[in-house]
């Protein structure tokens, strides 16, 4: 039976999960908005319109989930690299396995999270105020809302928009891309410890190697880092940022053909 080879792998996985988050996108059609201390994500698709408010809010927290995944799955490459490099005698699919594991946690840590951008019924009130007001939306037009809250955070079950921060973006955020880093150094050490003298050849092809590296890790962070610094502003100073925020919205919708790209190289 034949195998993608190893390092093909994170490309295949990456392409199916961010064509299924492009999917979601498509499907609801949504903008964010920060007002307050107040995140609000406003779900305007037809499909939402037509969907039980329950299943709408679903596929929401399954795309926020896969979003995650933009930032998660950086460090997978890497991985298979350095035990390329330190255990060759590992099998096909342990090796699979192992270059998987932060990732699988990540998500772990994220599905257990994604209930938070559910608003209670009071709550939901306010987002749909919010969204209302700034889109001059009649009471009549249907919408479904999802987000969380600094301010309102009695109103929302105790819910606070700092725990999403935190944990959901902050956290798998810099623990990838601290790993990512981590893991580039350990390869440029292994591949320097063997003590054997390299053609100019080699040394060329280990400096296009290192390029391509970074090029696939840091591409996606320049674009992910927008969203993230509007993300952080937000919930910390409660900043007002109304029609600002699509570009929060736009950089999120052009992320996954991005980071398929970028993994490409």
């Amino acid at each position: 039976e034949t195998f993608p080879t190893l390092l093909q792998v994170p490309i295949y996985v990456s392409s199916v999960l961010n064509l299924l988050l492009s999917f979601f996108i498509a499907i609801m059609n949504f903008v964010h908005i920060f007002r307050d201390g107040t995140f609000v994500t406003g779900l305007f698709s037809p499909l939402a319109q037509v969907l039980p408010r329950a299943m709408s809010l679903v596929a929401f927290q399954i795309g926020a989930v896969l979003t995650t995944l933009m930032w998660t799955l950086i460090p997978v490459t890497a991985t298979l690299q350095l035990i390329g490099l330190s255990r060759c005698n590992w099998s096909y699919w342990k090796r699979i396995f192992i270059s998987f594991i932060f990732t699988i946690l990540c998500i772990a840590d994220a599905s257990a999270l994604s209930p938070q951008f559910v608003p209670t019924r009071d709550f939901n009130d306010v987002l749909e105020g919010i969204v209302r007001d700034l889109y001059s939306l009649d009471g009549h037009f249907p919408l479904v809302v999802a987000g969380s809250t600094v301010k309102y955070v009695d109103m929302n079950g105790g819910r606070s928009l700092v725990t999403l921060l935190l944990y959901f973006v902050l956290a798998t955020y810099l623990l990838s891309y601290g790993f990512f880093i981590s893991l580039v150094v350990l390869i440029r050490y292994r591949l320097r410890e063997y003590g054997v003298t390299l053609s100019e050849r080699t040394l060329r092809l280990q400096r296009a190697f290192h390029k391509m590296q970074l090029l696939q890790g840091f591409l996606p962070l320049a674009i992910i880092s927008v969203p993230a610094i509007i993300f952080v502003t937000g919930t910390v100073l409660h900043t007002d940022m109304d029609f600002l925020t699509l570009i929060f919205t736009f950089l999120l919708w052009i992320c996954p053909s991005v980071q398929v790209k970028s993994m490409m190289f």
